[in-house]
């Protein structure tokens, strides 16, 4: 097999390289000859590094990527980590069971008591026809079960300055407050839980 390079011909299988005629050349040590496989190889390397439409290399191995890899995972880790954490906060703060003296602002609070009579009378009177379907004594009963439980994914609740109980059923959409000395309210929250976020902030401890 013969490679050409210009003028010069040269046989690959190491021959004497010759001119475009044919005839012998002299090439005075530094032959082309030799240059000639180097361009060869060149080509050959480069060839073999094309990279390919992903941006990676073919055939290739890519340490940085793979260190690149590595710290993905270590960030994700990180991030799961730190949610576990909080997580366990929350789940630590539902278990509570609240007492008079000290009230849970996420865990249950078996102690409260429901509405007193007079006071469950005005309520109801003001919040029948939003709860239309339940008794007066249902409408009672589920206030209390309310304020008394501990919050869950579906019930939020806080501990208010005022030392309140509050709790919201995101799916009933009912928020309650209760005292120590019984349920204060109960009544549909209109804005859902928007609403009772902004009354968080501004009542929370």
């Amino acid at each position: 097999m013969c490679f050409e390079d210009g003028d010069i011909r040269f046989d690959s299988n190491g021959g004497q390289p010759r001119d475009k005629n044919g005839q012998f050349c002299e090439t005075g040590g530094s032959s082309a000859a030799s240059e000639l496989p180097n361009k060869h190889a060149n080509k050959t390397r480069h060839q073999n590094s094309t990279t390919t439409p992903e941006g990676g290399n073919m055939g290739l191995s890519n340490p940085q990527g793979k260190a690149g890899d590595n710290i993905v995972e270590s960030g994700e880790n990180i991030n799961e980590n730190t949610k576990s954490a909080a997580e366990q906060a929350i789940e630590v703060a539902r278990a509570e069971v609240g007492t008079l003296d000290n009230p849970s602002a996420y865990g249950s609070n078996p102690y409260l008591s429901g509405f007193t009579s007079g006071n469950l009378d005005e309520h109801w009177e003001n919040h029948k026809n939003q709860y239309r379907g339940l008794t007066k004594e249902q409408y009672a009963q589920r206030a209390h079960n309310l304020v008394c439980s501990a919050t869950s994914d579906n019930i939020l609740g806080y501990r208010a300055k005022n030392g309140s109980i509050a709790r919201y059923n995101k799916t009933t959409h009912d928020f309650v407050q209760g005292f120590d000395t019984g349920v204060a309210t109960m009544f549909p929250l209109k804005g859902g839980e928007a609403r009772f976020n902004k009354k968080k902030q501004r009542a929370e401890v």
